[in-house]
């Protein structure tokens, strides 16, 4: 059965340009404009790569953080031994606990976004795995959440930490601005992420790595990039 497409997905794409492909600083007008969401949706960039995703040594998987915020600020906490909670602190968590911190999550507390915890306190964190993992809160050292450097990781995940990841097709989807975001920044946020994946082609990827790139608003079309 054919998709049939709504009356208001149709005329948001009559708003554009039927050119093949676009500038960045056009794309991103275009998007803006074609959204026709009720609520400042987000901005979504995909970049299909000419990648073998079954082999391994093709795979990009990069922790980056963007120029610019893409949304409202990340909740951090973070759970480490007393001598490095100053630390902690500093840079700008916004709550700081030890062991004390694992009883109190479980006992329902959850209000936060992002959990950074010190090496030393993962074996305490093991123990409530099952209320951590299921809401994708789990430290982890792949995404920069088991660390040393917390100072650096605060930094990070306060700027809008992000991984670039393949995951079974040959592309990279992630969230590059919102609807109702300053253009200049999301175009900034879009070169950003071109660059970095550029910079990570895998060795063993021949010629060209990135094919093709599109943008489009949660709400609205999809708009082919010139790169």
């Amino acid at each position: 059965m054919l998709k049939t497409r709504s009356d208001k997905y149709k005329k948001s794409v009559t708003k554009s340009d039927k050119k093949e492909s676009y500038s960045v600083k056009e794309a991103v007008e275009f998007a803006q404009k074609s959204s026709y969401s009720k609520f400042p949706g987000s901005l979504d960039l995909v970049v299909n790569l000419n990648i073998d995703p079954t082999k391994n040594d093709q795979r990009i998987n990069v922790i980056t953080s963007l120029p610019f915020q893409t949304g409202k600020a990340k909740r951090i906490l973070v759970l480490c031994a007393p001598d490095s909670q100053a630390e902690a602190k500093k840079a700008g968590a916004d709550e700081v606990m030890g062991v004390e911190g694992i009883a109190k999550i479980e006992g329902g507390y959850l209000d936060f976004d992002i959990l950074i915890a010190t090496p030393d306190m993962m074996v305490e964190l093991a123990k409530i795995a099952k209320i951590l993992g299921p809401k994708g809160l789990m430290p982890n050292p792949k995404n920069n959440t088991v660390t040393t450097s917390l100072a650096t990781a605060i930094g990070s995940h306060k700027k809008g930490q992000l991984s670039l990841k393949m995951k079974e097709a040959p592309m990279i989807q992630t969230q590059v601005g919102k609807v109702d975001q300053d253009p200049s920044e999301v175009s900034q946020n879009i070169q950003h992420v071109i660059e970095i994946i550029r910079a990570n082609k895998p060795t063993k990827v021949k010629g060209i790595l990135i094919k093709s790139v599109f943008l489009a608003p949660t709400m609205g079309p999809s708009f082919k990039l010139s790169i």
